[in-house]
């Protein structure tokens, strides 16, 4: 990634799934992540969703104004908590970077939009 293309923000996709009897507290542990989230300034958007069809699997996208915010959240009391339970709690994540290329209905982060 370029200087230029973390000015714009950084886009993140996580994929979880849940260990066998681990559904409830993996979407707690989620849910918490989501409130520390919201007081984040420089989180612009940070979402959780249920896939409808497998239980105890998640995704979530997660926005910053820029790389700089991203490490921050990363380094937080919230997240480091969190990593303290990901080994009991998840069996399998992805978590892929993404930088703007064209979007819509997020807040202007410099990329062409789509529309």
């Amino acid at each position: 990634m370029t200087d230029g293309e973390l000015q714009h923000g950084v886009g993140v996709l996580g994929v979880v799934r849940a260990h066998p009897g681990c559904e409830a507290a993996l979407g707690a542990a989620l849910r918490a992540l989501v409130e520390f989230a919201r007081n984040e300034p420089e989180t612009v958007l940070f979402a959780l969703h249920a896939v409808r069809d497998r239980p105890g699997s998640y995704v979530l996208f997660e926005r910053y104004r820029n790389e700089q915010a991203w490490l921050r959240h990363r380094r937080s009391p919230a997240m480091e908590s969190f990593k303290d339970d990901m080994e009991r709690l998840v069996a399998e994540r992805e978590i892929t970077v993404l930088v703007p290329d064209a979007t819509f209905g997020l807040p202007d982060t410099g990329a062409p939009s789509n529309r």
